[in-house]
């Protein structure tokens, strides 16, 4: 397997890559001076040798310039089918006025509003959704001001998954409507990020 689990940051313990749980259960979360964080949030442990094996700048080359020529890396198999709208592969532009003004002898910038929804957040919402029904789920969720939320939206639309994004009251309009047109079930709190995603964790909870 390219996966072999997940690795508690806290703790250090691997586990199965399960879907029932993607915060370790021993170290769980805490408050930090009344804010929720991540205390056993975990990372993905990659068969690294296994990878390099079934990789290499050849393959790459030969497949379509966009996120998926790297499936391999993103835990993914060779053949699996995934669903995908086209990101990646965005232009790198050089910047002789701002590569003169700060003195550096050679800045690209990376262009990533060339992205299906505008915002490199499209990257992982590709794994995301992915992952999602990979595992069978039903439904995505996230907390956003705004550019995952019209991301995730966009990609839950095309996997036919229901989605729910939390988003300040203040978001844009234009953020707002993308995730509406996308069907996305959009609720708009009142508060700054932190207060949001405390509420948008007992929504997780009861729902």
């Amino acid at each position: 397997m390219l996966v072999e689990g997940l690795k508690c940051i806290n703790c250090g313990e691997i586990f199965s890559p399960d879907p029932k749980f993607f915060v370790c259960p021993k170290c769980g979360f805490e408050k930090v001076k009344g804010i929720t964080v991540f205390k056993g949030i975990t990372e993905v442990v990659y068969n690294y040798e296994e990878i390099g094996e079934m990789v290499s700048k050849k393959l790459f080359s030969k497949r379509p310039f966009n996120a998926l020529r790297y499936r391999e890396l993103l835990g993914f198999q060779k053949k699996e089918k995934l669903l995908t709208l086209g990101e990646g592969g965005t232009p790198l532009l050089k910047s002789k006025k701002l590569a003169k003004k700060f003195k550096i002898k050679n800045l690209l910038l990376k262009i990533e509003a060339q992205n299906p929804t505008g915002s490199f957040k499209d990257r992982e919402s590709l794994l995301a959704v992915n992952k999602a029904l990979q595992f069978g789920k039903k439904s995505v969720s996230c907390v956003s001001s705004g550019n995952a939320a019209a991301s995730l939206a966009a990609y839950a639309a095309r996997a036919g998954l229901d989605c729910f994004v939390f988003m300040p009251a203040t978001a844009s309009k234009g953020k707002v409507s993308q995730c509406s047109v996308h069907g996305a079930k959009t609720f708009l709190v009142n508060g700054i990020y932190e207060e949001i995603f405390e509420v948008y964790l007992e929504a997780v909870k009861d729902f």
